[in-house]
């Protein structure tokens, strides 16, 4: 039979290490001893899988080299600052999704008249 320490080694070993830090935790805890095995492999599993999106995020973060380190959660929604720029920024889709809309009516016409011109020339 296979000790912890040794279970812990070769998790580590095959770089599940999230893995191994909650087995860790799952042992020392006395409230975990009654797990089925379904249930504490479930946990295994789910804490490897959210440690390597953790890295994987931290990882992208990085490499897309952010002018100013900033969160979602810091956005203060009640300062007037803030419904100004969102207000801007709404208008400015507004304004660009307006803009395409009439250069394609302008291109669309453009071609329909094009396409009458030719019509009329070739039956006369």
């Amino acid at each position: 039979m296979m000790t912890t320490e040794q279970t812990i080694y070769k998790m580590n070993q095959m770089k599940l290490y999230n893995m191994a830090e909650k087995y860790q935790q799952l042992i020392s805890n006395p409230q975990y001893r009654d797990l089925m095995l379904e249930e504490g492999v479930a946990y295994l599993i789910d804490a490897e899988l959210t440690g390597r999106e953790n890295r994987k995020r931290i990882r992208l973060l990085q490499q897309a080299h952010l002018r100013y380190p900033a969160h979602i959660e810091e956005i203060d929604y009640q300062s007037r600052r803030t419904f100004f720029v969102f207000c801007c920024l709404f208008n400015t889709l507004q304004y660009n999704t307006l803009r395409s809309i009439c250069q394609y009516l302008i291109y669309s016409t453009r071609n329909f008249k094009m396409e009458l011109l030719k019509k009329s020339l070739t039956n006369s």
